[in-house]
């Protein structure tokens, strides 16, 4: 009887231990090492579940893809602790844009992805320029012209996608974007 008394404290401590411990690991299994935000398996996972919640109350839901310009050139030039410092920095000037109820993730190395609850692809591309103007105002000040190409996806009472699917549209999106960009610098250039 005694020994079970004494081991009490012991199990109270290790029951303990290993509920901290799970959280960690829980924690670490959605979030992104370098820069805090959710990652992709966390995005999927509220994402279905946003689009749950918007076709139920008859709301629009819009994502934004976005892929950093050029990244690769500033790893391959400067460093890939400098790549991880744009990366901080682009962070920190989308997270000035959102909203309290958005879900921003980074789901790979130079891509992202905003899930923007109860919004509108036309109210999505305005975040998206309010994230252009804070990365030119932000970026300036370093004399680097940091930039990034954007596809946007809505899902609404007309037309409702499932994740696969939106993301799908806003990635092939960002590209349709990112070659634009390259055509008309290239205009630029013979011009």
């Amino acid at each position: 009887f005694v020994y079970i008394l004494a081991s009490i404290p012991i199990y109270v401590a290790l029951k303990r231990y290993l509920d901290e411990r799970g959280r960690e690991i829980e924690e670490q299994a959605m979030t992104d090492y370098l820069t805090g935000l959710f990652n992709r398996r966390a995005c999927f996972i509220f994402l279905k579940k946003l689009l749950k919640i918007a076709e139920r109350n008859s709301e629009s839901i819009s994502v934004i893809f976005l892929d950093l310009d050029n990244l690769k050139n500033v790893n391959d030039n400067y460093g890939h602790d400098a790549g991880d410092f744009f990366i901080k920095k682009f962070v920190g000037c989308v997270k000035k844009v959102l909203r309290n109820s958005d879900v921003f993730s980074r789901i790979g190395g130079d891509e992202f992805l905003i899930v923007l609850p109860n919004c509108v692809a036309k109210d999505a591309k305005i975040i998206a320029e309010k994230i252009k103007y804070e990365i030119s105002v932000d970026f300036e000040a370093l004399k680097y012209d940091m930039d990034f190409s954007y596809g946007i996806a809505e899902s609404n009472i007309e037309n409702r996608a499932d994740e696969d699917k939106i993301i799908k549209m806003a990635d092939n999106r960002m590209y349709q974007h990112k070659i634009f960009k390259k055509y008309k610098k290239k205009l630029e250039e013979q011009n």
